[in-house]
């Protein structure tokens, strides 16, 4: 048995350890979309950060919107691209001359310099008539290379030391599609270019391919970014700010009655990336599998309210149920895509669900091609046909036969080609031969959750009379339907407590008290509770 010293110090190692902790924030295009959401950034890193943490950015507000709409009317040869690069460069002048003083002529000058380059990208040459599509990777990273060289600008006039870092320096994936890190070379260019004592500011969304080519990490992928650094650099903490204070129920855009999910377990989390929740990137929680990094999701407009937190939790966490859609998806149906070979058409062209047994899968549009050309080597014929999906996701969902019933009669009104769940058990898929609309969601989400409240119980006394509750209270919960959604949270006695906000098994409850319980005063217990 260790010596209260020893405590002690086993104490205070720890507390150094979380104080000097590695934190990765991330901030949204919303949360750096003008000089006042700016200004609201900069005091965040004031009050949150330290100088070795990392702060990820994004392309401020709808720079890459605008960086794609002028690629695009490149491609078409627009009339308008002048008065497009034009008006992007004011934008740009604008935060600049605004949010600077002593650094606003040197960014002003690179300003310039890469306005040149757009515009050589943007022009094709008699002796390459497809520089336009080369330079898309180059044209769409201006964003966030803009957005990081301001931000760490004005962190050094105003607050700390700091450096900017282009991400296409140091991090490395296979590809575009993939987006699979090479952690070890990433890792080892990362580290040279790091600097002491200064507070970094890395570019989101971009990268490097394999084969040395600039590439992207595909939209809202800054958020996948800053796992990826927390990876790399051993980080204990990420928060990604954006515009919302949370994961939602639902799009809260579309769904006004949608519930911020306060905690959200791990692979919850991943499915409803996956499956299209506006706030988490497909890839976001992937570098994290094998870190014990926590996850935060917060607003930048309203930083002292609390987010989510995704990470590992107990029942409470687990019993939550979210509703989220994907419009703009093809099934594809042939033979070929049963069996052994349905299980490798789903992992190479990422399917967003399947039956291997009834030869289909979803996939994205943008891999139609693929998908065929991949059928055609097998000599099948195959269907394709315009879907959508609208999911249930929630821990193992799938494996709840009475919540599958529920699902299955929130879509009564509504045509379904097939309903699936995913192989990961957390999410029940429903297949729609048309557009998923807004008030599809509503109504779903209405039937899906409408009963969803979470009651805490704490037990106060745990004396002969306790000790008898504790015993009966797991079968009355078993047996009655109307405590399902009631969580054993504490157990409190004259003297001593327990408290958990993951809930408590209530099989073990007593045992957990006797070993586990803490002295506590009656202020600081209502404190906890609340």
């Amino acid at each position: 048995m260790k010596s209260v010293n020893e405590i002690e110090q086993l104490v205070s190692e720890n507390n150094q350890l979380a104080k000097h902790a590695i934190h990765v924030h991330k901030f949204g295009g919303s949360s750096l979309a003008s000089v006042e959401c700016i200004e609201r950034v900069v005091n965040i890193i004031k009050n949150h950060c330290k100088l070795n943490d990392f702060v990820v950015v994004s392309a401020n507000g709808k720079t890459t919107d605008a960086l794609v709409n002028i690629y695009q009317q490149a491609l078409d040869a627009s009339a308008e691209l002048d008065a497009s690069i034009h008006g992007l460069q004011l934008a740009q002048q604008l935060l600049i001359n605004t949010l600077l003083k002593s650094h606003s002529k040197q960014l002003i000058t690179l300003l310039e310099q890469d306005i040149e380059l757009l515009k050589a990208w943007v022009v094709n040459t008699p002796t390459d008539d497809k520089n336009i599509e080369k330079n898309e990777a180059n044209i769409l990273a201006l964003g966030e290379l803009w957005s990081a060289r301001l931000l760490s600008a004005i962190l050094s006039e105003r607050v700390c030391p700091s450096y900017f870092v282009d991400a296409r320096d140091f991090l490395v994936v296979n590809n575009d599609q993939d987006c699979v890190v090479d952690d070890s070379l990433s890792q080892q260019q990362f580290s040279v270019l790091l600097q002491n004592e200064k507070l970094a500011v890395v570019t989101g969304f971009i990268a490097k391919n394999a084969a040395g080519d600039n590439c992207t990490l595909g939209r809202n992928g800054s958020d996948y970014s800053a796992t990826i650094v927390a990876s790399l650099v051993g980080a204990l903490h990420v928060t990604l700010w954006t515009d919302v204070d949370g994961i939602y129920s639902a799009d809260p855009r579309i769904v006004p009655l949608a519930r911020k999910l306060n905690r959200l377990p791990n692979g919850v989390a991943r499915e409803l990336g996956r499956l299209g929740n506006p706030v988490l990137h497909a890839k976001t929680l992937q570098p994290l599998e094998n870190h014990s990094a926590h996850l935060h999701i917060a607003s930048s407009f309203d930083p002292n309210t609390s987010g989510t937190e995704v990470g590992r939790f107990g029942q409470i966490a687990k019993s939550e149920l979210s509703v989220t859609y994907l419009n703009d998806l093809i099934i594809a149906k042939s033979v070929s895509l049963t069996g052994s070979y349905g299980e490798q058409a789903i992992k190479q062209f990422s399917a967003i669900c399947s039956d291997i047994n009834a030869g289909f899968i979803v996939i994205t549009q943008n891999r139609q091609k693929a998908l065929s050309q991949w059928l055609a080597s097998h000599d099948t014929e195959v269907s394709f046909t315009p879907v959508s999906i609208i999911a249930i996701v929630g821990h193992e969902v799938a494996k709840h036969g009475d919540v599958k019933a529920q699902f299955k009669r929130a879509l009564k009104n509504y045509q379904t080609m097939h309903i699936v769940s995913s192989t990961n058990e957390h999410s029940l898929i429903a297949v729609l031969p048309h557009s998923c609309t807004g008030e599809t969601v509503n109504n779903v989400h209405h039937d899906m959750t409408k009963d969803a409240r979470h009651i805490g119980v704490v037990i106060a006394g745990v004396g002969n009379i306790g000790e008898r509750f504790l015993e009966m209270l797991p079968a009355q919960m078993e047996r009655i339907p109307a405590l399902e959604n009631v969580h054993l949270v504490g157990l409190v006695s004259s003297k001593k407590a327990i408290i958990s906000r993951d809930g408590i098994d209530a099989t073990q409850a007593y045992e957990l008290f006797q070993k586990e319980s803490y002295a506590v005063q009656k202020r600081r217990f209502i404190i906890m509770v609340i």
